[in-house]
């Protein structure tokens, strides 16, 4: 919860404030597993969004369970991204900021596309 899931939720938060539409939307980046609690994003991550103009995020990886008897449905984001390839990749061992440069363009387009069909669904 260092890498992909906290720049997904920057992209996804800056997107909302972009569209005036932020305290509509409760958004939160969370891990499964134990690993990395309590540690801000990875260094590579935070370069990534400040190149790409995201300054005021704050993160601490964190688990979070989904609560028993739990009806929700889970999604990968990139599903929403259009591209065919569905994962988007751990950077974290990559030597480059390639690799999360990559991840965000991935995150930026699947958040995107997520954004714009719950809203079109909205609209309907």
């Amino acid at each position: 919860n260092i890498c992909r899931s906290p720049m997904a939720e920057a992209v996804f938060l800056n997107l909302l404030k972009e569209r005036s539409i932020l305290n509509e939307w409760e958004v939160e980046s969370a891990a499964t597993s134990t690993y990395d609690i309590g540690e801000p994003p990875d260094s590579r991550t935070i370069s990534v969004l400040k190149r790409h103009h995201i300054q005021d995020y704050s993160h601490h990886a964190r688990q979070k369970a989904a609560p028993k008897n739990s009806t929700a449905t889970i999604h990968l984001l990139a599903r929403y991204g259009g591209e065919e390839e569905q994962i988007i990749q751990d950077p974290y061992y990559s030597h480059s900021l390639d690799a999360f440069e990559k991840v965000y363009d991935q995150c930026l387009k699947s958040c995107k596309g997520f954004l714009d069909q719950v809203l079109n669904e909205k609209d309907d």
